[in-house]
């Protein structure tokens, strides 16, 4: 396994799909580094950390782990977002909707979210916006898109599931 710098707009580009804009302020001065194992893990590292990593490959060595995890990706055109980055961007000020226990337990199996699970909203939800969600408590649960209305009866999806804390529970079967 090796690392190597990777062109910041690349994976910022990678990014958008799941982050929209907002992945430009999360990737604020931070240089991107790349493993070459499957899947490939983006990284990104800050100029201090990148400058040690670049004495410490001088003398051979290469560190499993650097930086903070961003994203998997498998060739470079698609990638998953990582679930620790996606909690990274709670702190944004995004748009936050609030949902039932039931609507919670179905969305950490990995199921979209539908209106009637939706207890409340707080901020501008826009349509195809990113979303936080969070449960009756207020804890994080993951990340979505929204539509332009959430709060209303019926079973219409209303979040799609970008990622969630249950996925990786998922994906040790």
């Amino acid at each position: 396994m090796g690392w190597k710098l990777i062109d910041k707009d690349k994976v910022l580009g990678l990014l958008k799909r799941d982050l929209g804009e907002h992945a430009y302020e999360l990737l604020k001065g931070d240089k991107t580094l790349i493993n070459s194992s499957m899947p490939m893990e983006i990284c990104a590292v800050s100029k201090e950390l990148y400058k040690v990593f670049e004495q410490i490959k001088k003398k051979g060595i290469q560190p499993l782990f650097l930086g903070e995890s961003v994203c998997d990706t498998k060739d470079l055109k698609t990638a998953r977002l990582n679930l620790q980055f996606a909690y990274k961007a709670a702190n944004l000020d995004l748009p936050k909707a609030y949902i039932k226990p039931k609507g919670e337990q179905l969305f950490l199996y990995g199921r979209d979210i539908i209106s009637d699970s939706v207890l409340k909203v707080e901020g501008e939800v826009k349509q195809k916006g990113i979303i936080l969600v969070l449960n009756e408590q207020g804890e994080f649960l993951g990340l979505g898109f929204s539509r332009e209305t959430l709060l209303g009866k019926g079973k219409t999806t209303v979040i799609r599931r970008i990622i969630d804390i249950g996925y990786y529970l998922r994906c040790e079967r």
